[in-house]
């Protein structure tokens, strides 16, 4: 991959060279000196992935949804994360069947579910053209991956778990990558990189605060 990106960067810089050097005495435009190659290097590499984003906004009806479904999304990752991924390294049954929404475990409708693939599929039935941006096939392969994972963990495969994990990490962050992008303002979605345990803080402490809700919650009820 380094060498890849040398080899476009390089090429981006023989063609501006080439192109300038073609132009400088027609176009008074052309910038000079070095600030303006720079310039107009980062404008060839960086111009093309704007350019799409500009074409390709996300479609208003998905805009509108956006806004209700992405914190829910988000939380459901963060599960996907701090509450499933912890269990695979353990390599603890429970922990896993628990994350996933086991019957076995007391839980029969997963996070993964409520939180992730419903408000996904939400977000994919408001963009007509969700098969061709990849959105259905992310939440297909995602889902495929949670079933295997499921199947997986109840024969202590835990060779395959680990590699549907990671199947199903691809393909969250590759529609959330989609999204963001196209999104004005700020990105919705965090995707899950080496700076989302940073999030674990926020997410045991929100955990803690709901609890504490529901407590509260409960001792009124019993008054």
């Amino acid at each position: 991959r380094p060498l890849s990106v040398i080899a476009c960067i390089t090429g981006a810089v023989l063609a501006v060279l080439a192109g300038r050097a073609f132009c400088l005495s027609t176009s008074p435009s052309v910038p000079k000196g070095r600030r303006g190659i720079l310039g107009a290097i980062a404008g060839a590499v960086l111009a093309p992935r704007w350019a799409w984003a500009e074409e390709n906004p996300l479609p208003p009806p998905v805009v509108k949804d956006l806004e209700r479904a992405a914190p829910k999304i988000q939380a459901g990752v963060d599960w996907f994360y701090f509450e499933l991924l912890p269990g695979i390294e353990k390599e603890d049954l429970g922990q896993c069947r628990k994350a996933l929404g086991s019957s076995a475990e007391g839980s029969y409708v997963s996070p993964l579910d409520s939180e992730i693939t419903f408000p996904f599929n939400q977000l994919a039935s408001a963009n007509i053209e969700a098969d061709e941006d990849g959105w259905s096939e992310d939440i297909r392969n995602f889902q495929k991956a949670v079933t295997a994972m499921s199947d997986s963990v109840g024969s202590n495969d835990w060779k395959t778990v680990k590699a549907e994990f990671k199947k199903g990490k691809d393909a969250l962050n590759h529609i959330m990558s989609n999204i963001n992008q196209r999104a004005e303002g700020a990105a919705p979605f965090q995707l899950m990189d080496d700076d989302y345990p940073a999030r674990q803080g926020a997410y045991v402490q929100g955990k803690k605060d709901m609890m504490r809700s529901r407590n509260q919650q409960a001792t009124l009820l019993g008054r």
